[in-house]
């Protein structure tokens, strides 16, 4: 899997640049915002990458399947093989068989619902996770589950064949939701049964009290979800290098062997590269309309800036909503078409 630095320093100087750019919860949120309160984005880079695309159709696809199709193709399942191509990555070893991701959660009880926080809690400190991760092996090991714990925090489960179900809601489907209504489509009640007992056992955690005391989500649930059967065979090289800050990026790179940045560069590297800038997605998924404001303002300023000078090199624009943006054709009926000069014009009812 792994390839030497002179390869891929051969590779990136025989393709010509190719930038794909993913932007989660900034467009579909500026949708809802813009709507609901008159939301406007002051990011002129950002407008002007957008003038130089055309919306395609509506795809209906998890940005994350979009991004680990380009490596496999449509033989990936978010639903079956997420976890095994993200246990892979952060523990650079084969994935084991009946393996799923554990995703912490809040829940808020209600007398006719049990509520889902809108994002997955990213803030649990090495102490807690450690103190989870004992609890739930100890009281699970008759059942022959077994929990690990990445470095990068990631929750997985093993179990033994045939607990789970055929069918796991995606975590992202369940933020902010009652989860009741969920879990009645599911009709599994001895499953139901087990997360009622997480649920239990993790609330009862003294790390939870505190966490309360200081206004923190409580770690009061896990959502099972993303696995089920082994990764997919390792991908050829397709990809030169990634730019994100997140998980995805990271797991990406491990299995394309491709360069990870974390960091905006000021100048982009040859070839073919994907850049996830989801720097906002935290703060639509928790509702904060000026952090959320504030950092695309960042981006702007930085990342935005640096794609402007080469936008002729970004062959798509995803903006994690469903649609695909590509560069635009040149015809004569380019000249006739009317020019869009805010960012409104693309995203509320200009697509």
């Amino acid at each position: 899997m792994l390839v030497s630095q002179s390869k891929k320093l051969k590779a990136s100087m025989t393709r010509s640049s190719e930038i794909q750019l993913y932007l989660p919860g900034i467009l579909d949120a500026f949708q809802h915002w813009h709507r609901d309160y008159a939301v406007e984005i002051d990011a002129p880079n950002l407008l002007h990458l957008m003038q130089t695309h055309s919306s395609a159709s509506k795809t209906h696809v998890d940005y994350k399947v979009g991004l680990y199709q380009q490596v496999w193709g449509n033989r990936f399942s978010l639903d079956k093989h997420y976890a095994a191509v993200c246990y892979e990555a952060d523990f650079k070893k084969r994935a084991p068989d009946h393996l799923y991701l554990a995703s912490p959660i809040n829940l808020e009880s209600g007398l006719t619902s049990l509520t889902v926080a809108p994002q997955v809690i990213d803030d649990i400190h090495e102490d807690e996770w450690a103190e989870i991760y004992k609890s739930l092996n100890e009281y699970f090991a008759e059942q022959q589950w077994r929990f690990e714990l990445s470095d990068a925090g990631r929750l997985y489960v093993c179990f033994p064949e045939g607990v789970a179900p055929n069918q796991l809601v995606n975590v992202d489907d369940i933020l902010g939701q009652n989860l009741l209504d969920v879990m009645d489509t599911q009709g599994a009640i001895k499953w139901h049964a087990r997360l009622n007992e997480i649920q239990m056992l993790l609330f009862s955690l003294p790390f939870n009290q505190q966490r309360e005391v200081n206004r923190q989500l409580m770690v009061n649930g896990l959502w099972i979800w993303g696995g089920g059967a082994r990764a997919l065979e390792p991908a050829s090289q397709s990809i030169d290098y990634i730019i994100a800050k997140n998980e995805e990026g990271r797991s990406i790179a491990y299995h394309t062997s491709a360069d990870l940045l974390p960091k905006h560069p000021d100048h982009l590297p040859k070839g073919k590269g994907v850049i996830i800038a989801d720097d906002c997605l935290k703060f639509y998924q928790a509702g904060d309309i000026d952090a959320w404001q504030h950092t695309i303002n960042e981006l702007d300023n930085t990342l935005f800036a640096t794609l402007a000078k080469q936008v002729d090199n970004i062959t798509l624009i995803h903006s994690c909503d469903g649609y695909q943006w590509r560069p635009k054709k040149k015809s004569l009926l380019h000249f006739f078409q009317k020019k869009r000069s805010k960012l409104t014009d693309f995203f509320i009812g200009g697509s």
